[in-house]
């Protein structure tokens, strides 16, 4: 019978992950006798043919973690916002820069006096000023694209730097005083247009 303390630091060398050429070198090594050696190898390989190896049974695939869950709720959610945030400011500068064009357009309009040759502005050739509307309104409507192309790009930056800067509510506030002094700007050029 081979020595118990041989065949337990075999079984110990195993379970750490060496090699049975490996753990048989570092035993003879230390003197041990080759015979005896081979015997404590020969009784754990019996023992092992007696008890198969089983596999361990793999955990299976679990759904993801409540918190992963959670976080992914959380980012469809702030996704949505930030979409539905996204189109609100969109319409919002399409319609501030064709109400621009529009005004634009007012500003623009010519009649030449037919009698006297001279060209005036703020003027209406009809009682009811069709023409100075209708040639606004074709104006605004020929640069519509272009307005939505601006309202697009601004808003894309306005989301970007949004998403990237730390201090959100100074930004919301500086955008909304900025779009404040647009609508002074247009609500002055409205004025000086009706006088």
């Amino acid at each position: 019978m081979p020595n118990q303390s041989l065949i337990d630091f075999i079984k110990q060398a195993r379970s750490k992950g060496y090699q049975d050429d490996l753990i048989r070198r570092s035993i003879l090594d230390k003197g041990w006798p080759l015979e005896e050696v081979n015997t404590a190898f020969n009784i754990l390989k019996s023992h092992q043919e007696i008890t198969p190896y089983t596999i361990p049974m793999q955990k299976p695939i679990q759904e993801p973690k409540k918190e992963v869950q959670e976080k992914e709720k959380k980012y469809s959610k702030e996704i949505l916002k930030l979409a539905s945030i996204g189109l609100g400011i969109l319409a919002l500068l399409t319609l501030t820069f064709l109400i621009f064009f529009y005004m634009n357009a007012l500003m623009d309009y010519t009649v030449v006096d037919s009698a006297t040759k001279q060209e005036s502005t703020k003027r209406c050739l009809n009682p009811d000023c069709s023409d100075l509307k209708e040639y606004a309104f074709s104006a605004m409507k020929e640069k519509a694209l272009l307005a939505s192309l601006i309202a697009l790009i601004t808003t894309v930056v306005i989301l970007a730097v949004y998403k990237l800067i730390k201090f959100k509510k100074i930004f919301i506030w500086i955008l909304n005083i900025t779009y404040f002094l647009v609508l002074v700007i247009f609500f002055y050029l409205w004025l000086t247009f009706s006088k």
